[in-house]
């Protein structure tokens, strides 16, 4: 796999595994930075190091996987985990929020327009106006919320309400 990317093999084997020390680091710095008590960090609900980095090195050169969903996490959360840790190494932690945040908000209504039936479709006025309502209640609950569906239009393309989402 290294040969294929023309990465060095250490490369590659560090940003997939760490040895015990480095997952005991990250613990205690999670921990330290939330003021987590003893029984808040034995809970065990913060797994994001192992989302990082899914294999434990162990000592004598053999790789432990932490777990399959760790593996999954590693292309998914681990990836925004392992950005966000760069993007606080050069003191840009908001420009990466921002970046990310629009990322997931453009994803999102890529997944409801699709999902949305077409104009000429049986039911597009009830798929309207469920998704008005979904947006009242995001609305709702999450008015200091970075990005609100602040309002739903109708587009020619996709069922009435599938338009679009503003900045609130």
């Amino acid at each position: 796999m290294s040969d294929r990317l023309g990465v060095p093999v250490d490369r590659v084997l560090d940003a997939l595994s760490a040895e015990p020390a480095w997952y005991a680091e990250q613990f205690k710095e999670i921990e330290r930075r939330y003021a987590l008590s003893d029984a808040a960090a034995a809970a065990g609900w913060t797994t994001s190091p192992f989302e990082a980095k899914p294999f434990i090195r162990l000592r004598d050169g053999r790789f432990v996987l932490w777990s399959a969903h760790a593996m999954t996490s590693w292309l998914t959360d681990g990836f925004y985990h392992r950005s966000l840790t760069r993007a606080a190494a050069h003191d840009d932690i908001s420009a990466f929020t921002a970046f990310n945040g629009w990322l997931v908000e453009r994803y999102a209504r890529e997944i409801v327009e699709q999902a949305l039936p077409t104009r000429s479709q049986p039911g597009a006025a009830a798929h309207c106006a469920l998704l008005s309502t979904a947006a009242e209640a995001v609305e709702a609950t999450h008015p200091t919320s970075h990005l609100t569906m602040a309002r739903i239009s109708c587009s020619s393309k996709s069922a009435p309400g599938a338009s679009s989402w503003i900045r609130g």
